[in-house]
Parts: C-alpha cells; structure tokens; sequence
C-alpha cells in the first residue's frame, strides 16, 4: 500500500502546507506547518524556513513537518534542512511535533526516500514530545536522551536493524507509544529478534503504554518475544499489524498472560480462521483484526508486508 498522501493530522495537530502568502496573521500555534518544495519550485526549503521564522508569532510555533526537501529526491537528504532547523532551535522553543519526511509514492517510494542522522535534531527540541520520520536509507536514530520526548514513529519500506537498536538503547523517561515499522530484508529491513532484546527487556521506557512493531516479515517471531518478555506486563497496546503474523505468533498470542491489554491490533495478518476465532474469544473487543489476507503463489510462505518499495 504506497503513501498517497501528505499528513492532515500528527501528533494531534491539524497539519497545513505553510506559504509566506497564506500564513496566519496572528497565531502560528495550533498546527503543524508542513515545509515542503513541488518539483517545479525555486529557492529552497531553508529559504521556506526562514520566510516562517520570519513571522511575527514564529515563536508560538508547535509543530512542523518537513516534506520533499528537493526536486530530485533520488540522491538527496535532508541534511541542509535538518541542519538548518538545529541552528533555529532557539526560535522555536514551543515546538513539540515534527516530522521528517512528509513524503508521499509520488515525490519518492517511501523505500527510496534518503533519510539521515537524526539524533541531533531530536536532541536540539527539550520540548520536543512527538517525533516522526519516514524512510529509513541511511537513517540514524539515536540512541537518544530526552526528558519529555513521549511519542516515537518510524515508517520505513525497510528499517535498519541499526535503528532499532538504536532506539532500543534510548534513555526516554516519558515515552508513552513507540512506533517502528520494520519492513523487508529487500529494502533494507534487517532486524531480527536479537535487535528488540533490549528495547522489550523492562530496564528501559518507564512510562510505555503502546508497544508497535508493524510492517515486519518476522511477526510470528516478535509475537513470541514480546509476550514472555519484562516489557509485555507494562504495556496497554500491542500492535503487530501491517506485518505477516500467522497461526504461530497467533497461539503465543493466545497462550500468553494478557489480562492487562487494552487493545491488540493485528491488521494485515495471515492467521487462519480458526486461529482468528480463538483469539475474538479471548480477546473479545479488545482486538482489532480484520480477514486474513491471501497469501502470493510464490516466494517461500507467500507472506507479505503492507508497505515495502
């Protein structure tokens, strides 16, 4: 399933395209103010920046989201944008939304899309409370340490297995929901097991209520992690979805101790029916799965993610 569309929401703002034409003339507060260059544009996205730091209110500013950064985006990054934000951290000392890489198929395939490091810029925001990015090529993510940081959500075709250890190693008092969407060995997606021993083993994130390991070819083995892990009594959400669960990571599913779930979300899945009925009775409302979805003829078990190039 491609991206086909900018965000209109994130991090519970309301998301708008900024333009030095249509800005607001009295509060910048309230949004999230998408910087973003069409493959016809002139200047830059730093001149975008600096025209909306110019406003009179930019102070008030909470969220941005940094979208197509150039009109070529096969060998770019956004290293002169991130760079540019990190020097205007003082400017901006209520933002606490961003987002990198507002990037919809037809700008990039979300496993084209050339990310950076990213540690500084998260590190230059103390306010910063819900972070974002999509795409994972060259991504680096940490590991980070941030007192007020409380949402996390990577989206990637193919996330490194560097990045999640990354963000498994993080010092991240108040995160609440971690996100990380781990996608295919084709596009880069390399984790394994051993990559998430740290983040689900109970020494880290103290506040976490939403645990989200989505988009991955290996569900059934994080399936069978999570629930025997420290981290599995904390939590309130599970979601695997997007990803190739099937009836192995259904039964540790359903064998495990989970009284305390508030929501399992298991979209996108290939569990039998049977399975499917097992876990609607245990789970009851608190399961959030549709039909299975039809396995490709072809491959080793036909299984697929939602989202890969």
């Amino acid at each position: 399933m491609p991206i086909g569309s900018h965000l209109s929401f994130f991090g519970g703002l309301p998301v708008r395209r900024y333009s030095k034409s249509k800005a607001p003339k009295r509060s910048m507060a309230g949004k999230v103010w998408q910087l973003s260059l069409r493959w016809d544009s002139s200047g830059t996205l730093n001149d975008r920046l600096e025209q909306m730091l110019a406003h009179h209110d930019a102070a008030n500013i909470e969220g941005i989201a940094i979208g197509r950064w150039a009109s070529e985006m096969y060998d770019s990054g956004p290293e002169g944008i991130r760079d540019a934000l990190i020097a205007a951290a003082p400017q901006l000392p209520n933002l606490r939304v961003l987002f990198v890489g507002d990037i919809t198929y037809e700008e990039s395939e979300i496993s084209w899309i050339n990310q950076g490091d990213l540690t500084a810029l998260v590190h230059a925001f103390p306010s910063l409370e819900v972070f974002g990015c999509r795409g994972g090529n060259g991504l680096k993510l940490g590991p980070l340490s941030h007192a007020n940081l409380k949402n996390i959500e990577v989206q990637a075709g193919g996330l490194p297995a560097s990045v999640v250890r990354q963000v498994g190693a993080s010092d991240l008092p108040a995160l609440v929901d971690l996100e990380l969407w781990l996608g295919t060995e084709n596009y880069g997606g390399n984790s394994g097991p051993s990559d998430i021993e740290e983040m689900i083993a109970g020494d880290r994130f103290p506040a976490l209520q939403a645990l989200r390991l989505r988009n991955s070819t290996w569900s059934d083995d994080i399936a069978k992690a999570v629930v025997v892990s420290p981290l599995f009594k904390r939590i309130a959400v599970l979601d695997l979805s997007m990803g190739t669960l099937g009836d192995d990571g259904g039964q540790a599913l359903l064998e495990a101790d989970s009284d305390h779930l508030t929501h399992l979300v298991l979209s996108h899945h290939f569990m039998s029916e049977g399975m499917l009925e097992q876990l609607r009775a245990k789970f009851g409302k608190r399961l959030v799965a549709g039909k299975a979805e039809t396995p490709y003829d072809w491959g080793d078990d036909g299984r697929y993610t939602e989202v890969a190039e």
